[in-house]
Parts: C-alpha cells; structure tokens; sequence
C-alpha cells in the first residue's frame, strides 16, 4: 500500500480492487491512499444479507492480475506478507506469476473494464471507463514484433461474465495431449470432468504427472490427503509429486510441449464451480519448452513422490466429512435464478455504458512503432 500511495502521489493513476471476504487491508493505509487519490474497491461485499443465502456469498473474487503501464502480472500470488519472498515477506509459499511487457495488455485492460461495468465503478477520478481504457491502449500498445500476442490470451471463469472458459480450455489440452500432461495444483480435488479427462488420456498411453502439496492452508482442504484423493487414478498410471517444506500454491497446466496455462485457477470444487478465476493461456512451442525447463523440473527437483501407505486417524477422517459436507452446502445454495438475474443485470449494465460513450468514441491515426517485449515467469 506504501508503495502505492507514493506512486499516486507522483501522479500515477492506480486503482486497488479487492474480494470482499479478504480485504485486511490497514484502514489508516486505505484511507490514505484514498485521500492521495486512489481509488479502492472491496468486491462483492460480504456485509449484504441477501448474499448469505445465494451463490453471490461464495462467488468470491480469486483473480490476481495487475497492470502497470506496458506491463501485465497475472498468477498466483495474493498480497500478503506470507505470499512474499524472504526480502518482503515471510516466504511461507511458493507462487507463480508471469510477468509480460507490451503483451497482452489490451486484454489485461478489458479485463478490469468488465469488473468495473459489472460493479458499476470507476477506473478514473475524472476519465469515463470507456475513455481511460483508449488513453492506455494508445499510450501502451501490445507489440506487433511478435505471434506471441496471437498465441496467448486471458482466460478466466466468471458466473455471470463467462461460462466456465478455464475449465473448457483446461479439459481440451487434456483431451488432445499425445505424449505427456503435467499438472500443478496445490488445492487437487477429484472433479468428475476433469478425472474422466485424465483417465482416457491415461487409457490412451499419455504419460500425466500431478505435482501437490502435501500440506494445505485452507481449513476445507487441509485434512484431505493425496493418496485418497487420486488413488483412482493412480491405479491408471497417475504419478504424484508432494511438496512437504512449504506451501505450494502455484497452479498450472501444461501439455505435450506445446501449450500450457497458469493462473489463479484451482483444480478444485470452489474453482471449478464458484469462484471468479483468471489464467493466461499460451500455446507457443518455445514458450512451452521454457515453462518445462525452467518452471516444472524445478519445482518437481523439491518434490517426493506421493506415500501411498500413509494411514489417517479417526478425527482426521471426521473432518474430512465434514468439509465435505459443508462444500456441498456451498455449492447447493447457488441457485439459478439468482444467476440469471445478475447476468440479466449485467447486460442492462453493458448496454447502458455502451449509449453513455458514444460520444467519447474516436478513431486515431495508426502508429508504427517499434515497442520491445519481454516474456518472463516468476516464482518464489
């Protein structure tokens, strides 16, 4: 938040959107930071009673993604002194983010565009969304000096925005990979879809390796254990890879040298069925060469391979149960017609923002050029 607050005070246009549930933010920070100008939004507000019995309770807001002038951010990474490395942090997890310059940041734009007229809220003090989102698309252009920009692209799952677009391109790789799948997931939970998906390519001799964690932070997921969880599978050839000095919390796909995706997107039933997730999809042999090389032999060197006789007590097994139970809870009370009812609210939303600019809309000369770009992961 400092670092934010001196960027605004220099005249650096920032906004902070957070989810609701987990905005600890200082509050004499916050305040600050709103007085230099920020501006700060807590998403979905918990606080409203007629959340508590819908879908919008548990819909939470998992997507991080940040933009800063020619530059896009998108992973795993929350902000949080655990989340941070030994010189901003505590270190306590190992995350993965990939840091693009002048690429995908048209798409990386849009993408806060779309929460932005979802909620109703502003990207500018002065500027209408509309018109803040053609000042940095002409300001910071995406380059025309690589493919890369054709080959990648934002993907995210959203219930009232999209219609589980993670999870389509995620069983695609799956479905058409030939020669291997990897997959890294701190949070694996058995999806129907995502099993059947994993067993024919097993069935068809593609060799899938899934690489976890073999302890959990969230309360819902810490009792559960790997081998029960994949024992199905393991049957068929799945190896399994644990994680056991820190929290892995990288979440990632990746299939046959070819394609992979990351993100903030969890292989597990809150992902798969509530929650809001971004990813950014590449498919780029090189890239996927490189994400191999550098990102996944790495992270599996920290791993051990999965202790299938590993026993669980009677208090450990009655917990299960009873996260068990309360996911099931959670994903009962999404009901329909609320769903509907937000989508419909959003497209009045859309159309309204679309008839207020229609007056800001301009066509500009083309600009030739030359914009270097970068393409780099990062992980702690």
């Amino acid at each position: 938040m400092l670092k934010m607050i001196e960027a605004q005070r220099r005249g650096v246009s920032c906004v902070l959107m957070i989810d609701d549930l987990n905005d600890w933010v200082d509050k004499s920070l916050r305040q600050e930071f709103i007085e230099a100008g920020g501006l700060f939004y807590s998403l979905n507000p918990v606080r409203k009673l007629w959340n508590l019995i819908t879908k919008e309770f548990f819909r939470r807001h998992h997507e991080k993604i940040t933009v800063i002038d020619d530059t896009s951010i998108i992973g795993s990474s929350n902000i949080a002194d655990e989340y941070g490395s030994i010189k901003y942090g505590t270190f306590d997890f190992y995350d993965l983010n990939m840091f693009t310059t002048n690429l995908g940041l048209e798409q990386s734009r849009n993408f806060f565009s779309q929460i932005a007229d979802f909620y109703d809220i502003r990207l500018h003090q002065t500027l209408t969304n509309s018109q803040i989102l053609q000042k940095y698309n002409e300001k910071y252009k995406d380059s025309d000096f690589t493919n890369l920009n054709k080959e990648m692209k934002i993907i995210r799952t959203h219930p009232t925005l999209t219609e589980d677009e993670i999870q389509n391109y995620i069983l695609n790789m799956i479905n058409k990979a030939k020669k291997e799948v990897v997959i890294i997931q701190p949070y694996y939970y058995p999806i129907k879809k995502i099993e059947k998906s994993i067993a024919d390519a097993l069935d068809r001799g593609v060799h899938v390796e899934l690489i976890t964690s073999a302890k959990r932070d969230q309360p819902a997921y810490a009792p559960l254990k790997n081998f029960r969880l994949t024992k199905n599978l393991i049957n068929k050839g799945l190896q399994v890879y644990e994680m056991h000095d820190k929290y892995l919390h990288m979440k990632a796909y990746f299939a046959d040298d070819e394609v992979f995706t990351l993100g903030s997107f969890n292989n597990d039933r809150w992902s798969w069925k509530i929650n809001n997730e971004a990813n950014i999809y590449v498919e780029n042999a090189m890239e996927a060469y490189k994400f191999k090389k550098l990102i996944i032999e790495d992270v599996k060197s920290k791993c051990k391979l999965l202790n299938l006789n590993e026993q669980i007590g009677w208090i450990r097994t009655f917990r299960i149960h009873f996260w068990e139970f309360f996911l099931s809870v959670s994903e009962w009370t999404m009901n329909q017609k609320k769903y509907d009812k937000l989508r419909r609210r959003f497209e009045d939303i859309k159309e309204e923002k679309k008839r207020r600019a229609l007056g800001d809309i301009f066509v500009n000369p083309s600009m030739n050029s030359y914009f270097d770009f970068d393409f780099n992961f990062s992980y702690e």
